[in-house]
């Protein structure tokens, strides 16, 4: 699991714990992370009496130790209750509506059950990318295609290699090409190009998708390890 986090997600983690059902009343923690074609990763989750201060610092202590010195300082790591951007909303919820059917169990059928969904997913997206044509993730691809389109609102002006002042509306923005940054901040933040920075890259007759983070290329995808020795 933490190779392939270190080797192909954004490294965005949120985490949050919920409370199982049953006589035991107990509560798993959670750590989700998003993959290139923005769906769950599921990175770690821990049984738990209840959630205290001491519980926590004992999850994120073994989360600590799943990664290098070097990997954990890009770490961005929030709870369910802040939320980056509308790519991350409501990744625990999606995590906690994926084991609802499982909460009533007791701890050991239901963390046997969980594993067997996690193997069962892993599996599914290996044979899933084997089938991609594009170079980055499928739902990245959609957004680029969208992308591309709103860039034929704005108007691209060089100031210099690789550098432009987009205009959009009455508004310019500055775009670094070689530095993928843009004035809206939405390259830096998501590692994504948006539509001033589309109208600049069609202006070069260069492509979109060669201008995205490599966190949503498939190549980096293939990366994560999505077979079943991860389980």
């Amino acid at each position: 699991m933490q190779q392939g986090f270190i080797n192909g997600c954004r490294p965005f983690i949120e985490v949050d714990g919920t409370h199982m059902k049953g006589k035991f009343g107990v509560t798993i923690l959670i750590a989700c992370a998003l993959d290139g074609d923005n769906e769950i990763f599921r990175l770690a989750y821990a049984v738990v009496d209840k959630e205290t201060s001491d519980t926590w610092e004992f999850f994120f202590y073994q989360l600590n130790g799943m990664a290098p010195d070097a990997s954990r300082s890009k770490w961005i790591i929030c709870s369910d209750k802040q939320k980056v951007d509308e790519v991350t909303n409501n990744l625990v919820e999606s995590f906690n509506a994926s084991i609802r059917e499982l909460k009533s169990l007791p701890i050991l059928s239901m963390l046997e059950a969980l594993r067997r969904k996690c193997t069962k997913n892993m599996h599914t997206k290996r044979n899933t990318v084997t089938k991609w044509n594009s170079i980055v993730c499928p739902k990245l691809k959609e957004l680029c295609d969208r992308t591309w389109d709103e860039g034929y609102y704005c108007i691209p002006i060089s100031t210099g290699e690789g550098l432009y002042d987009v205009k959009d509306g009455n508004h310019y923005y500055n775009v670094n090409l070689r530095k993928l940054t843009c004035d809206c901040q939405s390259w830096q933040n998501l590692g994504i190009s948006f539509k001033h920075a589309a109208s600049a890259i069609r202006h070069t007759r260069g492509k979109l998708e060669h201008y995205v983070h490599s966190y949503y290329s498939t190549h980096r995808y293939a990366q994560i390890g999505y077979n079943l020795s991860d389980s």
